[in-house]
């Protein structure tokens, strides 16, 4: 018997319940019946909410879906469209075999990063907005100056000397094509992120049914990450007592060093007189009496103290423009030359 449909009609049951050897990506509406529920992670404003109901058509995965609907009764009121392919389990292997090497103990961080790199480079378009990047620069290194140049199009960043001989980094500004076909499926990005949010939500989900609402606070999450703040000393002193046998029973799922689970990174309890501030995605500083507990987070800055971004937070949190001096490279193509480079920010 053939996976694929052979129906001429086709009903929601035959897409939904279909072959496990398919799997699909859906624009899809619908609910969960109890309000108290918030399994859905949604773009709003460009904000990322917990929701109980999508309200419109949103991106889902079979496996987000198939989860949805076992732990919530999730209800498929709308199916705008359907895209099914079949399940690959050569991928799974390969992805696994990656994963699992990233997270050995026994590999350097260049090796870890290397690793890293492959796993989001088969993915293809991780942080690609095709919106925001309507032009892109063409970067080339020449010897001189090219019969086609135009200062419209064209400009010269930097020269630098070679063995006497002049290589001129030329840039030329490119118009992106609306179809913009990349070498990388569109569908295994899909699946990859959509399965991270996926796993993200169980956590939350997991906290909201097996702990006291008033003696836990999500102060942060991004992608594979969350600080979680408790007025107990111990996640198990936050357990409703009715909820201990569910606990149980998924704390080995959520929890442990293997790939995909929680494991905690470090801890401040109130005798460290510890200060949280986040101010925009990717950013976070945590401050303690002792500064060696210090904790920060701060895409794209190098070398500042976690003193400097905590001030740098509060600032932002008030409006307030930060700026800073960082050392970059001065030409990547030709040299190792740093320069100091200003850099600021700003939360609207």
């Amino acid at each position: 018997m053939s996976d694929y449909f052979e129906k001429e009609v086709i009903h929601y049951d035959d897409i939904l319940f279909g072959s496990e050897n398919l799997t699909f990506i859906g624009i899809i509406e619908g609910h969960a019946p109890n309000p108290s529920h918030t399994p859905l992670l949604l773009l709003r404003n460009k904000e990322w909410i917990r929701a109980n109901s999508t309200h419109t058509g949103v991106l889902m995965t079979r496996d987000y879906l198939k989860w949805l609907m076992t732990d919530f009764n999730f209800k498929v009121t709308k199916i705008h469209k359907i895209w099914i392919y079949k399940k690959c389990k050569i991928f799974k292997t390969i992805f696994q075999s990656l994963v699992e090497k990233r997270a050995s103990l026994t590999i350097s961080q260049e090796q870890k990063q290397n690793f890293k790199q492959i796993i989001n480079l088969c993915t293809g378009v991780f942080g690609f907005n095709q919106e925001k990047r309507q032009t892109y620069l063409k970067v080339t290194l020449v010897n001189s100056i090219p019969q086609n140049y135009n200062p419209v199009h064209h400009f010269a960043e930097s020269s630098e000397f070679i063995e006497n001989t002049q290589f001129i980094v030329l840039k030329k500004v490119m118009q992106r094509k609306k179809s913009d076909n990349r070498n990388f499926p569109l569908a295994l990005y899909c699946l990859v992120t959509e399965f991270g949010k996926k796993r993200l939500s169980e956590c939350f989900s997991f906290f909201d049914a097996v702990l006291y609402s008033n003696k836990f606070k999500l102060l942060y999450s991004q992608i594979d990450n969350l600080i979680l703040l408790l007025s107990t000393n111990s996640l198990e002193e936050a357990l409703n007592p009715n909820c201990i046998s569910k606990y149980n029973l998924l704390k080995n799922n959520l929890f442990g060093n293997n790939p995909g689970q929680l494991k905690k990174e470090f801890e401040f309890t109130s005798k460290d007189n510890f200060r949280f501030v986040t101010a925009m995605c990717q950013n976070y500083s945590i401050l303690a009496d002792d500064s060696e507990k210090n904790v920060q987070k701060n895409s794209g800055l190098n070398r500042i103290s976690s003193q400097t971004s905590y001030d740098a937070s509060i600032k932002m949190l008030n409006k307030q423009m930060v700026v800073f001096e960082q050392e970059r490279r001065k030409n990547k193509m030709c040299n190792t030359e740093m320069v100091t480079k200003t850099i600021c920010f700003q939360n609207n």
